[in-house]
């Protein structure tokens, strides 16, 4: 698997409240200003690639702003992959903030 992955155009996420994020949503949020990323630092990850697919747990520390309220974090979250031609994809993501 390489270094680096794109999101799929049918992506989608599900936040903690229950809401459903999709690729073109966050984009739109993005180019509004509605959402900021600040910056972002890794934590370690662990991939298990399985054939075409790869599952990726993770952590991430965030500095984020929505709606002109910080919203920074850490996080963990968890990645499911598909490889699609010669690309790997990230097609869904589940994550949740630690206390």
């Amino acid at each position: 698997m390489g270094t680096t992955s794109t999101v799929a155009d049918d992506w989608a996420s599900t936040g903690s409240a229950g809401q459903i994020f999709t690729k073109d949503g966050l984009l739109s949020d993005f180019k509004s200003g509605k959402h900021k990323l600040v910056s972002f630092e890794n934590g370690p990850m662990d991939v298990q690639a399985l054939g075409d697919v790869a599952v990726v747990q993770a952590s991430v520390t965030e500095n984020r702003i929505q709606d002109g309220k910080d919203i920074s974090g850490q996080f963990i979250y968890m990645d499911l992959l598909k490889k699609r031609g010669d690309k790997w994809v990230i097609v869904r993501t589940l994550a949740a903030r630690l206390s």
